[in-house]
């Protein structure tokens, strides 16, 4: 599990600078890069491209990215990867000139696994945002919504206990909080 998602995010990480070089050359500005932390993306980084008001993106998510974190427990994996559309809203930023507001609605996946279980689930994101400008360039940006969870798979690695309380929700809080960089 630990090596799928290293190299899944070494495949973004080498999408989203060579991307990045290819359009610094034309002095445009319409790619993002981001890396944040929240629901369901969980520690993330992600590319997103703009066409008018528009961004279309992905993002991907873990728990222990270098396998030295042990969060929230030292048996737990959990991978996300979400692709997502945000629509821009408001009055645009005097430092950037984009609208800073916007809502997203994403498509995403989840993979969850401990000592008990592997759960995949599909999940779907509806979010209302901003994006505060620290300059042209680089910012922060917060959000909350809803998800929709549903579970794709479970494999029961060892029968439930009696005790064992399933906190499976169909619906569950979506927040974030990240920083980002346009090229």
């Amino acid at each position: 599990m630990k090596n799928n998602a290293k190299k899944i995010l070494q495949v973004l990480a080498i999408f989203v600078l060579s991307v990045g070089f290819s359009y610094q050359g034309f002095g445009q500005r319409k790619v993002t890069v981001s890396t944040g932390l929240g629901l369901p993306e969980l520690l993330n980084i992600g590319v997103r491209y703009q066409i008018s008001r528009t961004q279309i993106g992905m993002n991907v998510g873990t728990w222990g990215i270098l396998g030295t974190w042990k969060i929230p427990t030292k048996d737990e994996n959990i991978m996300a990867i979400l692709g997502d559309v945000r629509y821009h809203f408001g009055r645009p930023s005097k430092l950037s000139g984009r609208h800073p507001w916007y809502v997203r609605f994403g498509l995403g996946y989840m993979r969850y696994e401990n000592t008990n279980l592997i759960e995949k689930d599909l999940l779907f994101v509806s979010h209302i945002g901003l994006e505060a400008d620290w300059s042209k360039k680089f910012g922060i940006e917060m959000g909350v919504g809803v998800m929709g969870v549903s579970t794709i798979e479970e494999i029961r690695k060892t029968p439930p206990s009696f005790w064992e309380i399933s906190l499976n929700t169909p619906i569950a809080p979506s927040l974030g909080i990240g920083l980002y960089y346009r090229l």
